[in-house]
């Protein structure tokens, strides 16, 4: 139900997502050509493969932008049409990615070591990020 304090202003219902409808790659506005936008998801890539900027606790999207060295507009764009879901998805993802790998060459690593070094601010922040990525607890890991 939507509740508006403009009662002549019309809602189509069409325009809202559904709970749990997932936003595919097509339903993403493109404001950028197809060169511009594989540079971008290439530069994109390099600072989150390469550079592993998401173990930055304090990441965020200005610190993304002059990284990549693009506008944030952009950026989502680049981050929605390659169907990284959103912003702190793509990052948490990747963290995970990251915890995972150090859990299993560290097995003796205390968990909370193990949050920080992957960027996360808390172990309970990556604790939840773990097992929605996952399915599990990284203590079950």
């Amino acid at each position: 139900m939507i509740h508006t304090l403009n009662t002549k202003r019309k809602i189509e219902s069409n325009y809202f997502v559904s709970k749990g409808e997932q936003i595919g790659k097509e339903s993403v506005k493109r404001t950028m050509s197809d060169r511009k936008y594989e540079e971008l998801k290439a530069a994109l890539e390099k600072v989150m493969k390469e550079d592993r900027i998401y173990l930055d606790q304090h990441l965020d999207m200005t610190k993304l932008q002059q990284a990549v060295g693009s506008n944030r507009n952009y950026i989502y764009e680049v981050i929605g049409r390659s169907g990284q879901g959103s912003f702190y998805e793509m990052v948490n993802r990747n963290r995970v990615e990251h915890a995972k790998d150090l859990i299993r060459s560290n097995p003796d690593m205390m968990l909370a070591d193990i949050a920080e070094a992957s960027g996360f601010c808390s172990p309970s922040a990556f604790s939840k990020a773990f097992k929605t990525y996952t399915g599990m607890a990284p203590s079950k890991y």
